[in-house]
């Protein structure tokens, strides 16, 4: 979509395909974009093409969706997405680099086996307690104790 909110090109193309089409234009078009799993890949490249894209999360995005239009996907996603880039109120999501992306991941990776380490310990608290006493319960005198009863 231009400026003027004329629709230039609706269609599905493949990632390679889309690249292509933005080797075309001209340095410093906007491109938006939502905000999901390869979008910070995506506007890596992008930023390499001399264009300035903008990530939005989906939920600034939503009430954007025409009415009447039902359901969640691309096409949609994109008719909603032209007109919530051209508001200036809009928030921006800022672009990470792939440094950034990897700090993530080892926290989420860590966040998760955190949870997944309680959730074992949990389970295996709630087994015992079916043969005696709850372990919190117990005297902290030696590991072998514990289980003795």
């Amino acid at each position: 979509m231009d400026r003027s909110g004329r629709v230039l090109l609706a269609k599905a193309m493949s990632p390679d395909r889309f690249f292509a089409g933005c080797a075309d234009l001209p340095a410093g078009c906007q491109i938006a974009v939502e905000a999901c799993g390869r979008a910070h890949h995506v506007a890596r490249r992008l930023r390499q093409l001399g264009l300035e894209p903008r990530l939005f999360a989906g939920h600034f995005v939503t009430p954007y969706h025409m009415a009447g239009k039902s359901g969640k996907n691309d096409a949609n996603d994109a008719a909603a997405i032209c007109p919530a880039a051209g508001r200036p109120h809009m928030r921006f999501v800022p672009i990470k680099t792939a440094e950034q992306q990897g700090q993530l991941a080892v926290h989420r990776l860590r966040e998760g086996f955190k949870e997944e380490r309680t959730a074992l310990l949990n389970r295996i608290r709630g087994l015992l307690t079916e043969f005696g006493p709850a372990m919190s319960t117990l005297n902290e005198s030696s590991p072998a104790e514990r289980f003795v009863s």
